[in-house]
């Protein structure tokens, strides 16, 4: 690989070419790795000329299962494999097993984007270094000789991405580049025109294609392949990718679009703010019927979410200011759009300040400042926040970080955590301001249900106040249900159909700011039968976890604010909960619908029994 250019390796892609086993497929720019009945799972290489340090970023989306997905990492005549969500075999350090510690955790939650990673340095002493969303995970450092070659590209000097036989997964991005590789300038005006008129012919014929419905690769896909294979000609990489915006907006394929787009923003420093408004605009004219703009919008904020995971806050800030122009797209699009601006405001301004920092080497207060909020608010690398906070005299700052680095224990004090978050957040400036009352709110839920009538007088004061402070944020930095989620009555619902755990469900419900079921009236039961049995026809069966457990106490079912189930509404199959065989500690409910006619009950399984599961938000 050529010391300049970020390579973007699914522009590379040729499924046909380079699937090794399972259902691979490309989707508008994007690596879809299906669920297949091939044990060995979803693979496909990526044969590219490599640096011999690199950094790897993959932007991976979970679409169903809880099993892992995998990157092979080449080094030296080696092959590494970092394993996110390993369920099964051993936890050898040099296999990467991301969770081997937390089994009961998806790394790689549903419905959300995830920001995986890879650091791949040194020589015969190796460096393997992996990070989930600012986190690292796993650091191995040894001899080169103790990593085994892993198996599954067909070309063993490639890379690799694999999903698990019984899970799939979207990757919107696969990044390789050097890893001590910065941008580099924009093009000159002669150099651009130079290489503009070489590939004139290549770029007006393409543009002359028609377009045909299904086509797996259409002009723009062609034009965006072409400029990945220029990345050594910054001039003609420039243009190509240029021209595959353009074509891309054309076709209003705005996934693509914004793929081109990132690629040219992540390999040159440049000011594209005027060039991203552009090729917006076009794109969002091509949705000429409700329907259309109702999917356009879902897709941009899927972009946007993109855009934020490679924190391309530029063209994240773009796309939220061309779709807020764009009155006709559906409220709830709209709604989060609006809230999407707030937070990438202060993500973008905190990028800045601290990436400025942290390339001058800091030895200002100033600067450690600046790296720590970034590092904490833009990064979640709280660890590494911690550091800067304590280099600048942040004392406050950093040891709240240093809290937020480590799991929460039995001897925290979440409450007290909380209000150093809300003392915090009477010192700032909004929009940091509102992103410390968040943290505050995070805490707070974490506190135990039977607190004492102090911490409940607490809560209820701050929850007052923070209702005000969200009118005025539009809640910006608040766990918000998916924009897909059913309304019915006052509450959210998203069926997630792949089994899980009742632990690994509660874990990725709570991580998107909702909770399993809680059940308490008859009417909460009828609309949680009514977003389990959404879209079901004919005769079917089917079962989801509620949040209730008696783990404190056998017999003595609780929901997670510590009411008694057995209290209020109850809707227990006779005989039940009994605890059959043991271990019988948390609750279930199975719908049976059977032509037209509904039945729900409640039973007492195992939790390590894999169901599907609904989380659930307020209003």
């Amino acid at each position: 690989m050529p010391a300049y250019g970020v390579a973007n390796l699914l522009a590379q892609a040729d499924v046909a070419r380079d699937a090794a086993s399972g259902a691979v497929r490309v989707d508008h720019g994007c690596l879809v790795l299906d669920a297949t009945t091939d044990r060995a799972g979803s693979c496909v290489g990526f044969s590219h000329e490599r640096p011999s340090e690199y950094t790897l970023t993959a932007v991976v989306e979970r679409i169903s299962g809880v099993d892992h997905f995998d990157l092979g990492l080449p080094a030296g005549w080696r092959r590494a494999l970092a394993a996110l969500d390993e369920l099964s075999g051993t936890s050898e350090l040099v296999s990467l097993q991301t969770n081997a510690n937390v089994p009961d955790r998806m790394l790689l939650t549903p419905w959300r984007l995830h920001t995986v990673t890879c650091r791949v340095f040194g020589g015969e002493v190796l460096h393997l270094a992996v990070e989930v969303d600012g986190r690292e995970m796993v650091h191995y450092e040894g001899p080169l000789d103790r990593v085994p070659f892993f198996e599954g590209a067909k070309d063993p000097a490639a890379f690799f991405a694999r999903s698990s036989a019984t899970s799939a997964f979207r990757v919107h991005r696969l990044d390789v580049a050097p890893l001590d590789w910065r941008k580099q300038p924009q093009p000159t005006s002669d150099a651009l025109d130079s290489a503009r008129q070489a590939v004139e012919s290549m770029v007006s014929s393409l543009r002359s294609q028609r377009v045909k419905p299904g086509d797996k690769s259409p002009p723009a896909h062609k034009l965006w392949r072409a400029a990945a294979q220029s990345i050594d000609d910054p001039a003609r990489h420039w243009v190509l990718l240029d021209a595959a915006v353009q074509q891309a907006a054309a076709e209003g394929d705005l996934a693509l679009a914004c793929q081109a787009a990132a690629d040219l923003a992540k390999n040159f420093d440049a000011d594209l703010d005027l060039w991203n408004a552009k090729w917006l605009s076009a794109v969002l004219k091509s949705a000429k019927n409700p329907a259309a703009r109702k999917a356009l919008g879902v897709e941009l904020l899927r972009q946007v979410e993109v855009a934020v995971a490679l924190q391309q806050f530029a063209l994240a800030e773009a796309l939220v200011s061309a779709g807020a122009a764009m009155k006709s797209l559906p409220v709830e699009v709209l709604k989060e759009l609006k809230i999407r601006g707030v937070e990438i405001g202060l993500w973008r301004s905190q990028t800045a300040a601290g990436q400025k920092a942290l390339a001058t080497s800091p030895d200002s207060q100033d600067d450690h400042r600046a790296a720590g909020l970034y590092l904490a608010v833009v990064r979640n690398d709280w660890a590494a926040a911690a550091d800067h906070f304590g280099k600048c005299g942040e004392t406050e700052w950093a040891d709240l970080a240093a809290h937020e680095a480590k799991a929460v224990g039995a001897d925290d004090d979440p409450v007290a955590v909380g209000e150093r978050w809300w003392g915090l957040s009477a010192k700032a400036e909004a929009p940091l301001k509102w992103w410390c009352l968040e943290r505050a709110a995070r805490w707070y839920r974490l506190a135990p249900p039977n607190g004492s009538a102090k911490t409940k007088a607490t809560f209820e004061n701050r929850a007052k106040l923070l209702a005000r402070q969200r009118k005025t944020s539009s809640d910006a930095f608040r766990p918000r249900h998916p924009i897909d989620a059913l309304r019915i009555g006052d509450r959210w619902y998203k069926l997630y159909e792949s089994p899980a755990t009742w632990k690994k469900a509660a874990f990725a419900c709570g991580g998107l700011g909702g909770s399993l079921p809680i059940v308490k009236t008859l009417e909460q039961n009828l609309d949680l039968v009514r977003a389990l049995t959404s879209g079901t026809s004919g005769s079917e069966r089917r079962t989801c976890w509620l949040s209730c457990t008696d783990q404190l106490q056998e017999g003595d079912f609780r929901w997670p604010d510590g009411s008694a189930v057995a209290s209020g509404f109850t809707n227990w199959h006779p005989g039940d909960p009994d605890n059959a065989g043991g271990g019988q500690d948390v609750g279930s409910m199975l719908v049976v619908f059977e032509q037209g006619k509904i039945k729900s009950e409640w039973y007492d399984e195992a939790e390590n029994a894999p169901h599907p599961f609904i989380c659930v938000w307020d209003d």
